[in-house]
């Protein structure tokens, strides 16, 4: 699925499994996405939208607001570390979950890793 993204200079379209995550700065929301066939495998862009904006572009199943400021892409998913309430992506970025999230945030990674792994059969 692709989806459009207005940047802060012009229009993009990007492919939903290479957005890694979403992060909110301020008004604007900070995009990283992960090419593998390119030679730069981790950068950003800034889009204009709200992070909640953004939020309802994305494919519900896939993408999950762990923290006001947070979007992840459950693709992405390395590690919970629950002493630390933080989502460890497979890039190694860091992801703060919020207190009063963090056992739904465990039922929701432990459901996607469920349906992956049943679709895999």
């Amino acid at each position: 699925m692709k989806v459009i993204i207005h940047t802060l200079d012009g229009v993009r379209i990007e492919e939903t499994n290479n957005i890694i995550c979403c992060k909110a700065d301020g008004n604007l929301t900070k995009i990283f996405i992960f090419h593998k066939n390119k030679g730069d495998n981790k950068k950003y862009f800034v889009s204009k939208k709200l992070l909640k904006e953004i939020e309802l572009e994305l494919p519900k199943p896939d993408f999950y607001r762990c923290h006001k400021s947070s979007l992840i892409n459950l693709k992405y998913f390395f590690k919970f570390n629950v002493n630390k309430n933080m989502i460890i992506l497979e890039d190694g970025t860091e992801i703060k979950i919020s207190r009063e999230k963090k056992a739904e945030s465990k039922e929701r990674l432990i459901a996607y890793i469920k349906k992956y792994n049943s679709s895999q059969k």
